[in-house]
């Protein structure tokens, strides 16, 4: 069952991801005429995944712990934290 789990997730992922090339696909023209912003590719998708992990880890980290009073609460949290941080490294 835990393969089966773990394997429904990365083909999801997959899928998500072959939506992205298409994207990147319909910018071509962009992405040849600024090259520079394929640097910035890999980091981009690296900092998205490590923030939804994150939130992740703290919301089962908080369930586990029985900190968490209030579903609605715990999904305000990590709503507003992800809306302020893509600011904070500009602010």
């Amino acid at each position: 069952s835990e393969v089966y789990s773990r394997g429904t997730w990365l083909v999801a992922l997959m899928t998500l991801q072959s939506a992205s090339s298409m994207v990147l696909g319909h910018f071509e023209k962009l992405v040849r005429e600024h090259v520079v912003l394929t640097l910035f590719l890999t980091m981009l998708v690296g900092a998205g995944g490590n923030a939804g992990a994150q939130s992740a880890v703290k919301a089962i980290r908080d369930l586990s712990n029985g900190r968490v009073t209030s579903f609605r609460r715990l999904l305000n949290t990590q709503v507003w934290v992800a809306l302020w941080l893509p600011g904070a490294p500009g602010g």
